[in-house]
C-alpha cells in the first residue's frame, strides 16, 4: 500500500514549529494574543497552498495517491470492484487523539480593563487513522426454524360386520399405527365361549345353537350372543387374533416376530405396528402348529420352516433352529 499524500508538506510544519518555539518564550499576554492570531493565520495560509484539485472526502480512504477528480466524478470504492455484501469487519478513517495543544481563550474582564484577559486551555490534537471496525449492524443469521409438526392423518374403516344383524363388530384406526377395535366380552360371555370351544363343533350352525343354549343359562346380556359368535367364528373357523387383519384388502403382509411382540402390517407401502400380539409362547406355538395342520404341512425338527397357501394368502411358519422360537409371516397373493 502506498503512503497517502498529506495536505501540507514538512517545510510548512517546520516553519510553524520554529515560529511557535520563539513565541512560546514570550509570556506577555498581548504577545500571546498576537501569537494565537498569527498561528491561526499561518495555519490558514498553509491550507490555501494545497492544490484545490485534491479533494479530501470525509470517511473515505485511498490506498494510492489522490488523483485529480471533478466534483461530479464518482469516487471509486476503497474495496475496488463490487463490495463484499454484509462484511463482518470494515475499514474506516477515524480521528484518533494523538496529543494536546494549548490555545489562549479570551475571558471577559471583571475589572474594567479594555483588553480582555486570556485563559490558556488544552485542546486535543487528532490525526486521521485507518482502523478496522466490526459491523454491529450486520444482519444476524436467522435462527433455525423449528420443524413443522404435520398432524397425523387418521382414517377409520370397518373390517368385520355381522351378516345377520348388520352390526359392525371390528374396525381399525390407521395413522402411524394400525389399531384394531374388537368387541368386549364380560365374564359371563367368556364362560359361554370357552364351553362351546371345548365341544369341537364342525360348523357355525351348531355353534350358534350352543350360544343360545349356554347363553340363556348364563343370563348373558341382550345382543351379546352376536359378540360371542364373533370370537367363536374367528377362533374356531378363522385365524384367531389375526383374522381381522385379513379382512383389510389394503394389507399386503402380516409379520409376527415372536410372543410378546406387536404384530406388524404392511399398508400402502408402509410398515405399521399394530395393537395385536400373542401373549405367551404356548399360545403362539398352538397357532403356528394349528395353522400348519390347516394348510397341510408338518412342522418338526427336520422341517423347521414351512410354506403353504390358505384363503389367497401365502404363509411362512417358523419354529426356530432351537425349536423354541415360533414366528410367522403372511403375504397376500
Amino acid at each position: 500500500m502506498k503512503e497517502p499524500e498529506f495536505l501540507f508538506n514538512e517545510e510548512w510544519l517546520k516553519l510553524e514549529k520554529d515560529l511557535k518555539e520563539v513565541l512560546d518564550e514570550i509570556k506577555d499576554p498581548e504577545v500571546e494574543r498576537q501569537k494565537y492570531i498569527l498561528e491561526t493565520f499561518v495555519r490558514g495560509a498553509a491550507y490555501t497552498f494545497v492544490d484545490k484539485n485534491k479533494i479530501l472526502l470525509k470517511n473515505r480512504f485511498f490506498p494510492a495517491p489522490m488523483k485529480e477528480i471533478s466534483e461530479k466524478e464518482e469516487i471509486p470504492s476503497e474495496l475496488g470492484g463490487e463490495e463484499v455484501k454484509q462484511p463482518k469487519y470494515y475499514n474506516e478513517m477515524m480521528n484518533i487523539q494523538t496529543g494536546v495543544d494549548v490555545y489562549p481563550i479570551p475571558v471577559p474582564s471583571t475589572k474594567g480593563n479594555i483588553q480582555p484577559a486570556l485563559q490558556f486551555k488544552e485542546f486535543p490534537i487528532y490525526t486521521k487513522k485507518l482502523v478496522q471496525k466490526e459491523d454491529r449492524k450486520r444482519k444476524k443469521p436467522s435462527p433455525l426454524k423449528k420443524p413443522e409438526i404435520v398432524p397425523l392423518i387418521k382414517t377409520t374403516k370397518d373390517l368385520i360386520t355381522d351378516n345377520i344383524t348388520g352390526k359392525v363388530l371390528a374396525t381399525v384406526e390407521i395413522s402411524d399405527k394400525y389399531l384394531v377395535n374388537e368387541p368386549g366380552l364380560d365374564s359371563n360371555d367368556i364362560d359361554v365361549l370357552m364351553k362351546i370351544k371345548k365341544k369341537n363343533i364342525k360348523n357355525m350352525e351348531k355353534g350358534w345353537k350352543l350360544i343360545q343354549k349356554y347363553g340363556k343359562k348364563a343370563g348373558i346380556k341382550e345382543g351379546h350372543d352376536t359378540l360371542i359368535k364373533y370370537y367363536l367364528v374367528n377362533d374356531v373357523f378363522g385365524l384367531g387374533r389375526i383374522e381381522p387383519l385379513l379382512h383389510d384388502d389394503k394389507i399386503k403382509s402380516v409379520s409376527c416376530g415372536g410372543e410378546g411382540k406387536k404384530i406388524e402390517v404392511e399398508v400402502d407401502g408402509k410398515i405399521l405396528g399394530s395393537n395385536i400380539m400373542y401373549l405367551s409362547k404356548e399360545e403362539l406355538f398352538n397357532f403356528v402348529y394349528g395353522l400348519a395342520e390347516k394348510i397341510g404341512v408338518k412342522l418338526n425338527n427336520k422341517n423347521k420352516i414351512v410354506n403353504g397357501i390358505l384363503r389367497g394368502f401365502e404363509f411362512t411358519l417358523n419354529i426356530g433352529d432351537d425349536l423354541q422360537t415360533p414366528s410367522f409371516k403372511v403375504v397376500r397373493k
